[in-house]
Parts: structure tokens; C-alpha cells; sequence
């Protein structure tokens, strides 16, 4: 009896496997979503943009504290800002700007685009708030300045918010619908699935998720974590391709 139990268990065994091949074989591999672009022979890479942003204080702060904080990202990025104060003690702002120089001359994806960073700082009356944004990076600074962004608001005791953008083109015109094919074509390569998403005349959006990228939003109750949009630009005759996570963060 106890032969004729373990013969079965036996088979049982051989017939799972055979219906349930070892989940090894199944299993996503992990690629980086942003290296899919360079799959696209036609494309051109042209920037990355990355910003981040939080809320460092609960209430607001002196002038004093804000150059402070100014003066730690003047260091910390080896730069002097132009800076522009706006309002009063109620409610201050002042807004940074300088040239950034972190790429590599032997990079292998060359920015057409010049490096700025920009600051946005906001003492107000529910507290302080700060808003970094990079541009002009190469996919390459993609981790390192991501990894810089958060020691900084770590430092400042405050967790951010972080978008990045990277921006490709291709010379020429290509029609709405041919955008579209790409932007589907993108999702597939990064294992996403399309969420929601609008088609324009102008212009495609389309925002999802795929396991390949941890930050995430809500919207309508699904986590988003992909954004992929297409338009041409007649004034250099340019079609541009921007992938966002979670979400794309500027003009296009």
C-alpha cells in the first residue's frame, strides 16, 4: 500500500512539473527601462531631467535659514547661483539658477542639451519647502544624482519626491499614429501594462506600470509608475520621445 502511495505522489510530482515548468523560466528579467530607448535604431538621445522636491519644515523659516540651505548646495555641487528673493517674512521665495558642469567628456550617450540647476525654495506659513531640478544630464548620472538628490533632503531630515525624464528624438516628422506604435512598442519592452493615456492631434500620453521601476503614484486607485509621451516639434523638425517615472515632469 505504502509502495503504491509513493508511485502515485511520484507521478503527481513528474506531472506537475511537467504542467508547471520551474518558475526560474518565467521570470521577469530585470533591465533598466531607460536602455530600451537605445533599442530604437532611429532615435538620438538628447537629455535627462531629474527633480526632486519635499517639504523640509512645518513652519516657515527665516532668510537667514534659506541661504543656508543655498550656500550646503553651492557646495555640495561646486557652484555660485543667481538668485532671484520674492515677497516677505510671510510668505519668501527665492528662486537659484546656475550652469552645471557633471558630464563625462567620454560618456556614451551625448547631451545636446547644457547642464543647469534649478531651485525653487518657499518659506510660507505650513511650512518650508524645497524643489531641486537638474537638466542637461546623460542617462549615465542618471543613479549617481538621484543618489546625491536624496543624501541631500536626508541631510535636511525630509524624504523627496523624485521624477526623472530621459528625452530622445528623431529627426523628421512622424505621424500621431506612428508615435503611437512607438509608445506601445516601449510599454512592451519594459513589460508594462498601459493604465491610462490620451491621443491628441498634437500629441500622446500614455501612463502605466512595469516592474522595472520602484517609485510609484496612485491614480484612481492603480499604482502608476511609467509615463511615455511622443510629439512633434515643427520648429526643429523633431520628433521627441519622453519616458517618465513615475511621471514625465515637463513641457513637451
Amino acid at each position: 500500500m505504502k509502495k503504491t502511495f509513493f508511485i502515485i505522489i511520484g507521478i503527481m510530482c513528474i506531472l506537475a512539473a511537467i504542467k508547471y515548468p520551474a518558475q526560474s523560466n518565467h521570470q521577469i528579467q530585470a533591465i533598466d527601462p531607460f536602455d530600451t530607448l537605445y533599442q530604437m535604431e532611429e532615435l538620438k538621445f538628447s537629455e535627462l531631467k531629474i527633480a526632486a522636491w519635499a517639504k523640509i519644515k512645518d513652519k516657515n523659516t527665516s532668510q537667514n535659514y534659506m541661504e543656508d540651505i543655498l550656500a550646503l548646495l553651492e557646495k555640495e555641487y561646486n557652484l555660485k547661483f543667481q538668485k532671484q528673493w520674492e515677497g516677505d517674512n510671510n510668505h519668501l521665495t527665492v528662486k537659484a539658477a546656475a550652469r552645471l558642469d557633471i558630464n563625462s567628456q567620454n560618456a556614451s550617450d551625448v547631451t545636446d542639451k547644457p547642464g543647469q540647476l534649478h531651485i525653487n525654495l518657499v518659506s510660507a506659513h505650513d511650512g518650508t519647502y524645497l524643489a531641486i531640478s537638474l537638466e542637461g544630464l546623460m542617462l549615465e548620472n542618471r543613479l549617481s544624482q538621484r543618489k546625491a538628490l536624496e543624501k541631500i533632503f536626508e541631510y535636511l531630515g525630509a524624504r523627496p519626491s523624485i521624477n526623472q525624464t530621459a528625452i530622445f528624438y528623431m529627426p523628421g516628422y512622424l505621424s500621431i499614429d506612428n508615435q503611437e506604435k512607438n509608445v506601445y512598442y516601449l510599454f512592451d519592452r519594459i513589460n508594462g501594462i498601459i493604465i491610462e493615456g490620451i491621443k491628441e492631434e498634437a500629441f500622446i500620453s500614455y501612463s502605466g506600470y512595469t516592474p522595472h521601476f520602484k517609485d510609484g503614484v496612485e491614480s484612481r486607485g492603480k499604482i502608476i509608475n511609467v509615463n511615455i509621451a511622443s510629439r512633434y516639434h515643427d520648429i526643429d523638425n523633431k520628433t521627441y520621445l519622453y519616458v517618465g517615472t513615475p511621471l514625465i515632469h515637463c513641457q513637451y
